[in-house]
């Protein structure tokens, strides 16, 4: 996370140097030294996971510098937002000399932070050998591909789903339910069936609700009035939940309706919708995934499918097609790639994702042995290992993306996330760095193009001209971005769990705040003074507060 800081500083400065000259005009050959000792660093960064032997070493040196420049960009800011709101121009000439003296404290921490650097360099001569990263060209018709490959292995599982929901004389209203653990491919086979034609036109309408977690009755109840269409959620905003239990039965009584209940993790969310669901005996279907059995149970009337493994030759054919499509696998790769295949202890999810790594490196045995290598190291249960190769694949991100990647761990479980303001997110934030040919929103449309290549972000919608509308993420993978962000002081999510004092707000450089999170902040403000209390308000740049279910 040290290249996303220090390109975020590089951003502010450039920023001050080029819009507001005037009001650090003392401080000018100050900022121009430290722009270049930050461009030092951001180059070492850039290259060094590829080229140290030490990643230990690296790994301390990086924190090091991470937390160097984090303050240093604390500081930076706080005595330019002086500057900005200083009343008197005896109050301005304060704030300019407090500038230029906190300036020259931070030159001789990055001298220090120099002088580690080159000693290191001088300690680590070696080229070390790891596979290169190559940026081959996006496939245009990767996004169907990827959507024709994750259901390999799972025909058996579709045609019974399917014949439960529409085949059979059973007229009364029968609940299906899906389950498996995370990543096995629940919501996958689910979406195959809600959009197969065959169920489309056997119901008259049809609703797909995503209930995560931490649900949230009055959306599921507007996801199923909306019928698939989101701009129909508008109608019934002002409604209160008693209402839109009446609209959901009154617009689904007399239909023949099916409704997919997507994540569910508790009977409790169950109960709250199920008496806005009519039983006219006519072939309605409800259909749930869930992770856990007793939810599948206590559901009640109907049928539950048990999601299995993919055995060694789908787990083979899911790689083998998703790494080289209709060219098939090189011969020398087969051995090798059958092992990884193994590996991932027939986990689609873990397939996937591996999948979208193999690309990106050299496409030799050698290469993919040490990927293989790699995976062997973290042998566990299949969800362990499943969470050791999601975080395989973060590793092997370029430093330019890591920080994208974790940003999206700060938007709820299972969010739709609109990528135009994603963009703008990741462009305020400072952490991409700027090409001479390009618009900063297009280098960030290109770094969600290849993360999307990756299978670590999944599309929702494209438009017309086939750039992405809207995204999402998988919830084990959300949860590694939760526990990176944390571990890299990236970013601290405000649920309705939170409790933590000043000191502690103090050391976070982003908060993000969730609706359930914004009663637990205000209380906590009563309970502590804040050295930086403009921050709450949103002015701090560094603490990012946005709500995120209100983002227009």
């Amino acid at each position: 996370m040290a290249y996303a800081v220090v390109t975020s500083l590089m951003t502010t400065l450039e920023q001050v140097l080029q819009f507001n000259p005037c009001l650090i005009s003392e401080s000018k050959l100050l900022i121009d030294s430290l722009y270049g000792r930050l461009s030092s660093l951001q180059a070492f960064l850039e290259d060094a996971g590829k080229r140290i032997n030490d990643q230990e070493a690296l790994t301390i040196l990086e924190k090091k510098i991470r937390d160097a420049v984090y303050k240093a960009e604390d500081t930076v800011d706080l005595c330019l937002k002086r500057i900005h709101v200083a009343d008197i121009d005896s109050n301005q000439d304060n704030a300019r000399r407090m500038l230029y003296d906190e300036l020259q404290q931070i030159g001789k921490v990055m001298d220090s932070i120099q002088e580690e650097l080159m000693k290191f360099k001088n300690e680590n001569q070696h080229i070390k050998d790891l596979p290169a990263i190559n940026f081959f060209p996006l496939r245009s018709s990767g996004h169907v591909v990827d959507e024709e490959n994750a259901f390999v292995g799972m025909e058996n599982v579709f045609n019974k789903v399917l014949n439960q929901l529409i085949g059979g004389n059973a007229r009364e209203l029968n609940v299906v339910s899906v389950v498996g653990m995370g990543g096995i491919g629940k919501s996958t086979l689910a979406g195959s069936i809600f959009r197969n034609t065959s169920v489309f036109y056997h119901f008259d309408v049809s609703s797909w609700v995503t209930v995560s977690q931490e649900y949230d009755v009055r959306e599921m109840l507007l996801d199923v009035l909306s019928f698939g269409t989101p701009s129909l959620k508008a109608m019934y905003s002002n409604l209160s939940n008693d209402q839109l239990l009446e609209q959901v039965y009154r617009k689904l009584k007399g239909k023949r309706y099916l409704i997919v209940l997507d994540d569910i993790w508790s009977i409790e969310a169950w109960n709250l919708v199920i008496r806005s669901f009519p039983d006219d005996e006519n072939g309605s279907r409800i259909m749930l995934t869930t992770r856990l059995s007793e939810v599948a149970i206590s559901a009640g009337n109907g049928y539950t499918f048990n999601m299995p493994f993919l055995n060694l030759e789908n787990s083979w054919k899911l790689l083998a097609d998703k790494v080289f499509g209709i060219a098939g696998c090189p011969l020398r790769l087969e051995s090798m790639g059958k092992q990884i295949a193994q590996q991932c202890q027939g986990l689609p999810l873990s397939l996937i994702v591996i999948a979208g790594l193999l690309p990106k490196i050299s496409r030799t045995y050698k290469d993919w042995k040490k990927v293989l290598e790699s995976m062997k190291s973290h042998e566990g249960s299949t969800s362990e290992q499943c969470l050791a190769i999601l975080a395989l694949s973060y590793n092997y991100l370029p430093c330019s993306l890591k920080a994208c990647f974790l940003y999206m761990g700060a938007f709820p479980e299972d969010e739709e996330i609109p990528v135009d303001k994603l963009i703008k997110i990741w462009v305020a934030e400072g952490f991409l760095k700027p090409s001479s040919h390009k618009k900063l929103e297009e280098v960030a449309e290109e770094c969600l193009e290849d993360l999307v290549s990756r299978s670590l972000i999944i599309v929702s919608r494209r438009r017309a001209n086939g750039k992405i509308r809207s995204c999402r993420i998988h919830d084990l993978l959300r949860q590694l971005c939760l526990r990176e962000g944390k571990s890299d002081k990236f970013f601290h999510v405000i649920t309705k769990s939170f409790e933590m004092s000043a000191e502690g707000m103090e050391i976070e450089h982003r908060l993000c705040l969730h609706p359930d999170g914004l009663e637990n902040l205000s209380l906590g403000l009563e309970k502590v003074k804040f050295r930086r209390p403009y921050a709450i308000c949103g002015i701090y740049k560094r603490w990012l507060l946005f709500q995120l279910q209100k983002m227009n």
